[in-house]
């Protein structure tokens, strides 16, 4: 892919703003519960996983649509 690194920068006050530390933190402490340490996957796991891409997309999608190369777009996309 290419792109500048400076395309990336929105990304990265994305992942580093406390807001969406927080997000993450609330999301792990309402969730972290269900899960076990074995090897079967439980079927809630997968309504889990599209719950926080669901809220990661809401957060992506508008940062990456100012200014952001289709190809930073693309790369954002591979990190969720």
């Amino acid at each position: 892919m290419n792109f500048q690194c400076s395309e990336l920068i929105p990304l990265l006050a994305l992942f580093t703003d406390d807001k969406f530390q927080q997000l993450q933190q609330t999301f792990l402490d309402k969730h972290y519960m269900v899960f076990e340490d074995v090897e079967e996957n439980k079927l809630v796991y997968t309504d889990i996983h599209r719950s926080y891409v669901n809220i990661i997309n809401s957060l992506f999608i508008p940062v990456c649509l100012i200014g952001m190369s289709l190809a930073v777009f693309q790369f954002s996309l591979l990190l969720t």
